[in-house]
């Protein structure tokens, strides 16, 4: 019988793409962090990129597409943003 396994929160997605993409760990090692198989991280990956992939696709008119405000297309976003907007969520 399988194990259902909980789908990926955000803050789960943007770590691992993290570790994967800046850290250079290998989807073995996120998966064990996460108690996920190889399979299953890889799998998130291409969906993600497949998504990213899609919305690059559509082209979006100027302040028509997700980011609608003009301060949130200019790119201001450091690498590792999430992590100043999600601290006060970890844990202790």
């Amino acid at each position: 019988m399988r194990r259902q396994i909980d789908a990926w929160t955000d803050d789960q997605q943007l770590d691992a793409l993290d570790r994967i993409e800046r850290q250079g760990q290998s989807a073995t090692e996120v998966g064990a962090a996460y108690g996920r198989s190889r399979s299953s991280v890889l799998g998130m990956v291409k969906r993600v990129r497949d998504d990213l992939a899609a919305s690059e696709v559509a082209d979006f008119a100027p302040g028509t597409g997700p980011a609608v405000k003009p301060a949130n297309q200019d790119g201001a976003l450091g690498p590792l943003w999430w992590r100043r907007s999600t601290s006060h969520l970890r844990r202790r």
